[in-house]
């Protein structure tokens, strides 16, 4: 597992309740990893909206990493053109969140928790599936 995906799934841990994670599939760590960026997110944005800098700071710095180990989990050769999508996606994700952060920028913040929002929801209609999820997208946090 990459450190950024170790201290991602750390930081998610220390808040909620382990066990989840401990005992995740793949897939099920990748719909984790989601959830902890936009509770992040959300988090940011209030602070951005109470003057709350360092806190706030915190808070981007969590979303960056757990947007990092979502990148980081993508297959991109077996994953092929919706991998590479989602790659670039998650780069600009992490340059929004940086924006963010250097700006104070709640607009930025939101914008992001927009797209992982659409992924969380397509992720777990994905796990719905009869099918397995492709591999190429669940091989989870790389070590």
């Amino acid at each position: 597992m990459s450190v950024a995906a170790r201290r991602a799934l750390q930081s998610y841990g220390a808040v909620h309740n382990r066990g989840r994670v401990e005992g995740a599939d793949p897939a099920q760590l990748i719909a984790l990893l989601f959830d902890a960026g936009l509770d992040a997110l959300r988090s940011a944005e209030a602070q951005l909206a109470r003057g709350a800098w360092r806190e706030k700071c915190a808070s981007l710095e969590k979303a960056s990493e757990i947007i990092l180990a979502l990148k980081d989990s993508l297959d991109l050769e077996r994953g092929g053109e919706l991998a590479a999508t989602l790659d670039a996606l998650y780069a600009y994700c992490i340059r929004r969140v940086l924006e963010a952060n250097a700006r104070s920028d709640e607009a930025a913040a939101r914008e992001v928790r927009g797209y992982l929002e659409e992924l969380r929801s397509a992720w777990g209609q994905l796990q719905r599936l009869p099918e397995p999820a492709p591999a190429a997208l669940t091989q989870g946090p790389r070590g």
